[in-house]
């Protein structure tokens, strides 16, 4: 199978998908958003 590279519209939804995915990440892995969590569950 031969590999190719993506083309520039392919490179541009890649890079929006990575940016995205890494703001999530960050969010999730910050403290306070876990500190949110646990106030929400026990809104609820």
């Amino acid at each position: 199978m031969e590999k190719s590279l993506p083309n520039d519209k392919e490179l541009e939804v890649l890079t929006l998908f990575y940016n995205r995915f890494y703001d999530l990440y960050e969010e999730i892995t910050n403290d306070n958003f876990l500190k949110k969590m646990l106030n929400y569950a026990f809104l609820n």
